[in-house]
């Protein structure tokens, strides 16, 4: 491999100054000449360089990058937010650097320190905060490392440690869902919620039977992953021990769509016997079959805003930037048979 060109390169090639190489590079409005700025343009042609971003980063302590940690990126929920995130830090001309932990807290821990050697202006957490004491006690000392060395940590999930966050209220879509079943005559549910140590499944759960018991109503609650396979096998497993249940909630889309193919697989008519009601509102949810009822979440506003508040002079640590979430009626839910 032959030797990376250097901005000294360019200078000697150009007859001229690191100083005004440099200034051009950078566009920073000092006068320089045309005939001088062709000179410069041409010798970079020619040798072909390329600015070294990272070095500048660290040189001028400034950044051009910002980190996102999702837990998985090929789950229609991060990637959306990684959408919003990535073309609103385009817009910006910054580099984000994405982090996939695999649902494991400790490499989400380890990605947050990793970035912030990287001299990222932020770090974005797709993630909600885990039930766990020691990930919870890692994650505030590791927020507070961050902050001293001026690199802001901003939640898109509800989290458990003080930082600012862009979110939608999970309680409330708990409440949405009940209230729409409770409208169409329901009032034995069966809830399929993801891992039960991930906060904002526990407060849709917590949203939804506290809703439920004002009301009068019965549910039966089962928490697993936030997968299709959890949602096909728990209504399994709870229509099995309660047939009468006549509605479904989920906290999540992919969970509902499990529950649609359990019943589907055994002859059970959406929503004429029992309906499904699902959270997110993800891409494949209108071409289910029944096309899916939801709770629409803004995935990529949520990722747009996050980007924005690392740059918000005027941020406060606990601040909270909310979204509202709406009911989308499709075909899935319909009145208590």
């Amino acid at each position: 491999m032959g030797k990376q060109v250097s901005i000294k390169d360019v200078a000697l090639r150009a007859g001229t100054s690191i100083a005004t190489v440099s200034r051009i590079l950078n566009n920073v409005g000092y006068p320089v000449s045309d005939e001088l700025r062709a000179r410069v343009e041409a010798a970079i042609r020619d040798l072909g360089y390329r600015p070294n971003r990272m070095a500048q980063n660290l040189r001028s302590k400034q950044t051009q990058s910002i980190g996102l940690i999702v837990r998985d990126i090929s789950v229609s929920y991060f990637s959306l937010i990684a959408k919003g995130v990535t073309e609103e830090a385009s817009s910006r001309g910054l580099m984000p650097l994405v982090c996939s932990s695999k649902r494991n807290p400790r490499l989400e821990i380890e990605y947050l320190r990793l970035l912030a050697q990287y001299q990222v202006a932020g770090v974005i957490l797709a993630g909600a905060s885990w039930e766990d004491e020691d990930y919870k006690k890692r994650m505030r000392e590791t927020v507070a490392d961050l902050r001293a060395q001026d690199v802001r940590v901003i939640g898109c999930a509800p989290q458990e440690v003080t930082m600012p966050c862009a979110l939608v209220d999970n309680e409330d879509i708990g409440r949405q869902a009940f209230n729409e079943l409770h409208k169409q005559g329901h009032s034995h549910i069966a809830v399929l919620g993801g891992e039960a140590g991930n906060l904002s499944n526990r407060l849709r759960i917590k949203g939804f039977t506290k809703a439920a018991d004002a009301k009068g109503a019965t549910y039966k609650v089962s928490s697993g992953a936030f997968s299709w396979e959890h949602g096909h096998d728990a209504l399994a497993v709870i229509l099995a021990q309660d047939p009468e249940i006549t509605a479904v909630y989920a906290t999540n889309d992919h969970i509902a769509v499990g529950a649609l193919r359990y019943l589907e697989e055994n002859g059970r008519n959406v929503p004429e016997e029992i309906s499904v009601l699902g959270t997110g509102d993800v891409a494949v949810a209108p071409y289910t079959f029944p096309a899916l009822s939801t709770i629409k979440m803004p995935f990529e506003s949520l990722g747009a805003a996050a980007v924005k508040m690392i740059f918000d002079p005027n941020l406060a640590e606990d601040t909270v930037v909310p979204f509202a979430c709406e009911y989308v009626a499709r075909e899935s839910v319909g009145p208590r048979p």
